[in-house]
């Protein structure tokens, strides 16, 4: 079975310019490339290793120098990717076309190369007898109205419970998953794909070479939506046994989940404030030691490092990491994953751990 890892490495060599000339823009913290792609497959190994692993880059010089290649299938864009999309630099872009990965294995799944896996994880964990999702995940509905208070994803999650009546004819609720790996078929995909396309907010979204500005354009989410179109259609999920679950997985009603497992996804960003960031990591550090086989835990270290630090008194603009932030992060991550994987040139590993 393939887990699926799109990467971006926003430092390579005449990449920003190539960026800036399609897309007017460059937003270093979703593009740059922190080093956690390493700990990330450590954890995959030590957690999965039952998997593929197969590394979804715009272009060979976004594969790490580290990375062992005979291990690791990598595929460009330019290998699944429509012609007349490339270059693209949209994460759902690249996402809503995954499927069609030449040779992808019939079951995957969609894995960010900034989640790290905590805890023993089984392929049966993820997929159900019938191949789409498995267990339940803790769920939110997503509700209307709410996109001045909460933000631009607010108003991206609206939209797509809008796409997600409009393809399937008739008024759903919908709900927000946490940010963890997504199972997937590669049937289901396309299958959905294929459905999609008839929206024209879905197909604005995965055809664009940038996020753009999200408040002007009717935008979706092509994960949640396929999550969403899994049970509703693939599933045929009523929405009250639909709401029942996301109630369930909270407050722990029977029949919700499988024996004695479960998941749950944290999330512990990056930032810039050195204090702040010291908390995040030892949050991180406790959440991996309080880890069980009872539980699957996923743990996100998303780059969310927007706002300005300071040096010697001077304000630096959000463009700019605090390296103290960055050290931080790898010295948790290598603690927590010490030891070098099949993923990696064997020099290259023994000097990061």
């Amino acid at each position: 079975m393939d887990i699926v890892i799109p990467h971006v490495d926003g430092d390579v060599p005449g990449y920003q310019a190539l960026c800036r000339q399609f897309t007017g823009e460059f937003v270093p913290c979703q593009l740059r490339d922190l080093g956690e792609l390493r700990f990330v497959l450590r954890s995959i190994e030590k957690h999965a290793g039952w998997a593929n692993v197969v590394l979804a880059v715009q272009s060979d010089g976004h594969v790490p120098a580290w990375l062992n290649r005979r291990a690791v299938r990598v595929v460009c864009h330019s290998d699944f990717l429509p012609p007349e999309l490339l270059p693209t630099f949209h994460w759902a872009t690249i996402a809503a076309h995954l499927h069609r990965i030449p040779g992808l294995s019939e079951q995957f799944v969609l894995w960010d190369d900034d989640v790290l896996v905590g805890s023993d994880l089984r392929p049966d964990d993820l997929f159900g007898s019938d191949g789409g999702l498995g267990l339940p995940w803790t769920k939110t509905p997503i509700f209307f109205g709410l996109g001045k208070l909460l933000g631009v994803y607010q108003l991206n999650l609206e939209e797509t419970r809008r796409a997600l009546c409009r393809i399937l004819g008739r008024k759903v609720n919908a709900f927000l998953y946490p940010h963890a790996p997504l199972p997937g078929t590669t049937a289901s995909w396309s299958a959905f794909h294929d459905a999609a396309m008839s929206d024209p907010s879905f197909r604005s979204t995965v055809t664009r070479r940038s996020r753009g500005d999200e408040r002007e354009l009717p935008t979706v989410d092509p994960l949640v939506m396929y999550a969403n179109w899994i049970e509703s259609k693939a599933k045929g999920l009523t929405d009250r046994r639909r709401l029942y679950q996301a109630i369930g997985t909270i407050v722990g009603l029977p029949g919700v989940h499988a024996p004695g497992r479960r998941m749950s996804a944290k999330k512990y960003a990056v930032v810039n404030d050195e204090a702040r960031m010291r908390r995040h990591m030892q949050g991180l550090r406790k959440a991996c030691a309080e880890a069980t086989d009872r539980e699957i835990l996923f743990l996100n270290v998303n780059d969310d490092a927007y706002d300005s630090w300071a040096r010697d008194g001077a304000a630096i603009g959000g463009d700019t990491l605090n390296p103290a932030s960055v050290c931080l992060l790898r010295e948790t991550l290598a603690g927590l994953f010490p030891d070098p994987s099949r993923f990696e040139m064997q020099e290259a590993g023994q000097a990061a751990s």
